[in-house]
């Protein structure tokens, strides 16, 4: 897996993805995206099978290795359509569904909605939560190819599903996310 951190584009949430095509300049246009990102403060973490047309570090975790990890994820069941309500169950839920590692240690946090327009002006609206911890890797190859899906749940777009492994990856983690409300904000 391919990983980059480029500066954040002051482009609309829903376009995003296309400006990030251009990072895979020979990727045809009808095949599906390759990549998966995340959005901090002042820059994007661009994580691809590919790799991008910038600064990149190729990443391959370790069996046997303990990493921190970092997500952004839409908890849900049946194809989006059955939230996972409770910080417990959204637990065993990424419990459950991570591949080729074990979780150590996972909190949840609940985030507002991501909201935004898509080009059409149609609205989305995506319920989302933060999940932060520590796992232990037992199958490098099978944890790769979860890392490169986007893990678990069904939002992959809108700088959800990216697993950050912040010491492996060598990318900087805001302590707030984007989506997050602040005090005095």
């Amino acid at each position: 897996m391919w990983v980059a951190q480029i500066p954040k584009p002051r482009v609309p949430l829903a376009s995003l993805h296309r400006l990030l095509f251009a990072y895979f300049p020979d990727h045809p246009a009808n095949a599906p995206r390759p990549f998966l990102f995340r959005i901090e403060h002042d820059s994007l973490i661009l994580g691809s099978t590919l790799k991008p047309s910038c600064a990149a570090k190729h990443v391959q975790p370790q069996a046997g290795m303990t990493y921190q990890f970092d997500a952004i994820v839409k908890p849900m069941n049946g194809g989006g359509r059955n939230p996972i309500d409770g910080n417990a169950r959204r637990r065993d839920w990424v419990a459950r569904n991570l591949r080729g590692a074990q979780i150590g240690y996972c909190e949840v946090y609940d985030l507002p909605d991501l909201r935004t327009r898509k080009s059409d002006g149609r609205r989305i609206v995506v319920p989302v939560c933060r999940v932060v911890g520590a796992l232990t890797v037992t199958d490098a190859d099978e944890f790769i190819r979860f890392l490169r899906r986007g893990g678990p749940g069904t939002a992959k777009a809108y700088g959800c599903g990216m697993w950050v492994l912040p010491e492996l990856m060598e990318v900087s983690v805001g302590r707030h996310h984007p989506f997050e409300r602040r005090a005095g904000r």
